[in-house]
C-alpha cells in the first residue's frame, strides 16, 4: 500500500512538472513573438526616421540650389547694371562730342559764308562802277553786278534756310536722345528694384534653410516613438511667397510670385493662397 501511495505521488508530481513545463514553453513562445514584433517595430521606426531625414535633406538641397540660383541672378543683375551704366555713359559722351563737333563745324561754315557774302557785297558796293556819276556808269556792268548781288542774296537766304533746317534736325535728335535717356534710366531703376527683390528672397530662403537644418538636428528616435504612440507623425511646414523666374529669359519675361509650401515631405507651388486652400 505504501508503494502504491508513492507511485501516485510520483505520478502526480510528474504531471505537475509536465504542466509547468508546458506553461513555460508557452510563455517562452509568447516572449519570442513579442521580441520579434518589437524588433520589427524598431526597424520600421528607424526606416521612417531615415525617410524623414532624407526628405529634409532633399528639401534642404533644393532650397540651397534656389539660393545659389538667386545669388547668381543677383550677381548677373549687378553686372548688367554696371555694364549698362558704363555703356550708357560712354555712348552719351560720344554722341555729345559728335553733336558738339558738328554744331561747331556748321556754325563755323555759316559764319564763313556770311563773312564772305558781306565782304562780297561791300566790295560790290564800293566799286567805282556804283558812283553817282551816271555818265561814267556802264549800264550793262551795273545790271551784271545787280544780278550778282541778287544771286549772292539768294545764296545767303538758302544757306540760312539750310542752317535752320539743320538746327531743327539736331534739336530733334537731341530730344530723342533725352527720351532715350529717360527710358534707359527707367529700365535701370526697374533692374535695381528686381535686384532688391532678389536680395530679399535670398534672405528669406536662407532663413528657411536654417529653420529646416534646426528641425533636422532636433529629429530623434524618441520623438518618432512618441509620435507613433499618438498615432501620427508631426510634419513641419514653412509657407510664404517666393519670386521665381517666369521663363528662361528673365530679362524678357521677368519674374512671377508664387505661394510656396515647404514641408519635410515635398515642396508645393500655388498661384495664391486661395489656390492652396482649394487644392486642400
Amino acid at each position: 500500500e505504501a508503494v502504491v501511495t508513492q507511485l501516485d505521488l510520483a505520478e502526480t508530481k510528474a504531471e505537475s512538472e509536465q504542466l509547468a513545463r508546458a506553461l513555460l514553453e508557452e510563455q517562452y513562445f509568447e516572449l519570442t513573438q513579442e521580441s520579434k514584433k518589437a524588433a520589427s517595430r524598431n526597424r520600421q521606426e528607424i526606416t521612417d526616421k531615415d525617410n524623414i531625414v532624407s526628405r529634409l535633406e532633399e528639401t534642404n538641397n533644393t532650397l540651397t540650389k534656389n539660393v545659389a540660383f538667386l545669388t547668381k541672378e543677383n550677381s548677373e543683375l549687378n553686372g548688367n547694371i554696371k555694364k549698362l551704366e558704363e555703356e550708357y555713359i560712354l555712348k552719351k559722351e560720344e554722341e555729345f562730342n559728335l553733336i558738339k563737333a558738328q554744331y561747331e563745324k556748321n556754325l563755323n561754315n555759316e559764319r564763313t559764308l556770311k563773312t564772305q557774302a558781306v565782304n562780297k557785297l561791300a566790295e560790290i558796293m564800293n566799286r567805282r562802277d556804283f558812283k553817282l556819276d551816271r555818265k561814267k556808269v556802264n549800264m550793262q556792268d551795273f545790271k551784271k553786278k545787280e544780278k550778282e548781288n541778287r544771286k549772292l542774296q539768294l545764296e545767303l537766304k538758302q544757306e540760312k534756310e539750310k542752317f535752320n533746317q539743320m538746327v531743327i534736325k539736331y534739336q530733334k535728335e537731341l530730344n530723342e536722345m533725352q527720351a532715350q535717356l529717360v527710358e534707359e534710366s527707367t529700365y535701370r531703376n526697374e533692374l535695381q528694384m528686381q535686384l532688391d527683390s532678389k536680395e530679399s528672397d535670398i534672405e528669406q530662403l536662407r532663413s528657411k534653410i536654417l529653420d529646416l537644418q534646426q528641425g533636422m538636428d532636433s529629429t530623434s528616435v524618441a520623438s518618432l516613438q512618441a509620435d507613433e504612440a499618438d498615432g501620427s507623425v508631426t510634419e513641419s511646414r514653412i509657407e510664404g511667397w517666393l519670386s521665381i523666374p517666369n521663363k528662361g529669359n528673365i530679362k524678357r519675361y521677368g519674374w512671377k510670385k508664387q505661394y510656396v509650401v515647404v514641408s519635410s515631405r515635398k515642396i508645393l507651388f500655388y498661384n495664391d493662397e486661395q489656390d492652396k486652400e482649394q487644392s486642400n
